[in-house]
């Protein structure tokens, strides 16, 4: 997948974060051995670095670019209670099996429990509201596959909440929704901010964090690896890659077990009060179900 400009200039998050920009740490100041080495600085990468450390593993991330570089630092900044689309845990479990299923939808489910939770815990500054989110239906094939979603989180005892075509305009101010389902754990970041808080918080906890440093090559050495960049070489027991749509070729086969998918997400003029009276009151935000991806949120300002 073509990488995108390195600089992250025009993505609307960037100047409105009141975290980082990140420093990594100077190549000359890390180590060359650790139990663990995760390629990738974005929301999973750092993830793992955090949590690894926590339980007392040496940790290093390699990041190609910046912290936040990918889809991180330029998604729309959803924190969503649910699946993709109208996908629920029963679809999943015609294609992983019923008890891997119910595991998933639990990840997915607690989710954004985890995340605001994790913001308050360590004051991550990427204007986060937890307000709820909304999946509403534009057309009757449609609510019939939001509705067949809202039972499916229901019936699996999680706080949800249907509307009808009347309510859903009173929380988004959208007009021609015939229904839709209201999760109140949902909400939204600033997902530059967050991914530069998240690094912040791992290097908290003992994670070295190298950016600029694109791992080119990895090669066995004895029970561990070794990854090279232009710059350096690091041995790691354990290897995690989380480089999603820019998933090197370092490892053979590894780019072709991911799809990349691009969206496209655009900001209007800064709305005048009238507007926001009738533009997402409640500033709650919404993903319909069309194939294109029509979703809608405010920012911080």
């Amino acid at each position: 997948m073509p990488r995108p400009e390195p600089t992250l200039d025009g993505v609307h998050w960037v100047p409105r974060s009141k975290e980082g920009p990140f420093a990594g740490d100077p190549k000359a100041a890390v180590r060359a051995e650790y139990d663990l080495a995760v390629v990738g600085g974005g929301y999973t990468g750092l993830s793992v670095a955090f949590n690894a450390a926590r339980h007392g593993l040496s940790v290093l991330v390699l990041e190609a670019g910046r912290i936040g570089w990918g889809a991180s630092g330029r998604n729309g900044g959803f924190v969503v209670p649910h699946f993709a689309g109208p996908l629920n845990a029963d679809d999943a479990a015609d294609a992983i099996g019923r008890e891997r299923a119910e595991r998933l939808a639990a990840v997915v489910a607690d989710g954004p429990a985890y995340v605001f939770g994790l913001i308050r815990e360590h004051q991550i500054r990427c204007d986060a509201e937890q307000n709820g989110w909304i999946q509403p239906a534009h057309s009757r094939a449609s609510l019939e596959k939001v509705r067949r979603v809202y039972k499916s989180w229901r019936d699996r005892g999680r706080d949800v909440e249907w509307l009808d075509a009347a309510e859903v305009k009173a929380r988004t101010g959208a007009s021609g929704y015939l229904g839709g389902w209201y999760g109140p754990t949902g909400g939204m970041v600033n997902p530059y901010a967050l991914a530069q808080g998240l690094a912040r918080v791992a290097r908290s906890h003992g994670v070295d964090i190298v950016e600029q440093a694109e791992v080119v090559s990895m090669r066995p050495a004895g029970r561990a690896r070794v990854l090279a960049t232009p710059q350096a070489e690091y041995t790691a027991r354990q290897v995690v890659f989380a480089t999603n749509g820019y998933t090197p070729g370092v490892v053979e086969g590894l780019p072709r077990t991911v799809i990349p998918i691009r969206l496209y997400h655009f900001f209007t003029r800064p709305l005048t009060g009238d507007e926001l009276a009738v533009t997402l009151p409640r500033r709650i935000p919404l993903t319909d179900v069309r194939k294109s991806g029509g979703f809608a949120r405010l920012d911080a300002e």
